[in-house]
């Protein structure tokens, strides 16, 4: 029988392939990794590094990408309006929202208030 899982959307500024943010990227990912028999994961990130000017260049952006026992969402940075962050948690209907961190302006306090919308 297949037991539908709780669909928890996640938002964080970077996210595998990215390494330069450390311990929050490998924080979600043991997270995903650990408990994605009993969790359906939606990542939603940026499309580049910490701290790079650069998107990634094997990853199309504004799609879904397998990653590990996640989807993931990466978002270039004209496309992080609060429009797209309200309709993308239309989209996925989430059990739980988890923000990675309290006081990112982006995907922490932009999407509360899409959210709240």
């Amino acid at each position: 029988m297949n037991k539908i899982k709780p669909k928890i959307l996640v938002f964080t500024r970077v996210y595998i392939p990215g390494f330069r943010a450390g311990g929050p990227i490998r924080t979600i990912s043991n997270m995903v990794s650990r408990l994605s028999c009993d969790f359906e994961f939606r990542i939603v990130t940026q499309d580049r590094d910490d701290g790079s000017s650069l998107p990634y260049e094997s990853i199309k952006a504004s799609e879904w990408h397998p990653v590990g026992g996640a989807q993931v969402y990466y978002l270039n940075r004209k496309d992080i309006s609060l429009l797209r962050l309200v309709a993308l948690i239309n989209e996925q209907a989430p059990s739980v929202i988890y923000l990675n961190s309290f006081f990112d302006p982006i995907f922490t306090i932009r999407v509360l208030w899409a959210r709240h919308l």
